[in-house]
């Protein structure tokens, strides 16, 4: 068993910490004199592999690129839907606001949390909200806008040919003759 000292009954001091500014200059510069010395040189190639390399893709990675952006711009067209959803939602009640009187009694969810305020409270909480909800849409509209460009601009470097677009099948009943009566259930 191994006897326990208190530091004041040890004959060895006790170690000092290293301020800051005692680390600070203790860590070698990086300059030009001591790359090799210091682990700039670490740092250098490290920044060097960092930057972008302009080399020809793969038809494998121009597909999955394409992919991507396909997916970006589907993602962002579902949040502006479900947007501007909320943004009808928000205007069905400003509008039965306008129908009330402004001492009414009405019920909002906040937090998950069903509570008990007056039209008069509620009314500018919700008005603000489908401003900021309006901000939200006009700020995704911009972004799917840059990423169409980009997907465009992707389009006419690697020359994809949209094969949906550019050939699009003609519908089955409009070659076909009719056969048999129109008859029409009610």
């Amino acid at each position: 068993m191994v006897p326990f000292f208190r530091a004041a009954e040890c004959d060895r001091p006790t170690p000092r910490r290293a301020s800051a500014v005692e680390r600070d200059a203790a860590t070698p510069k990086c300059n030009n004199r001591n790359k090799q010395t210091s682990g700039c040189a670490l740092l250098e190639s490290l920044k060097s592999r960092s930057r972008p390399v302009k080399e020809e893709l793969t038809p494998q990675q121009v597909q999955a690129t394409y992919q991507q952006i396909e997916k970006e711009c589907s993602v962002m067209i579902n949040k502006i839907a479900e947007l501007e959803q909320e943004l009808n939602e928000h205007a069905l009640v400003i509008k039965a606001f306008d129908k009330v009187d402004s001492t009414r009694r009405c019920f909002r969810m906040v937090g998950g949390v069903l509570v008990e305020r007056t039209v008069a409270e509620v009314r500018p909480a919700v008005e603000s909200n489908l401003e900021k909800i309006q901000q939200a849409v006009n700020q995704l509209q911009e972004q799917l806008k840059k990423k169409t460009e980009q997907r465009t601009q992707f389009i006419q470097k690697y020359n994809l040919n949209q094969q949906k677009q550019a050939s699009p099948t003609p519908a089955p009943e409009a070659d076909a003759p009719s056969k048999g009566g129109g008859s029409v259930l009610v």
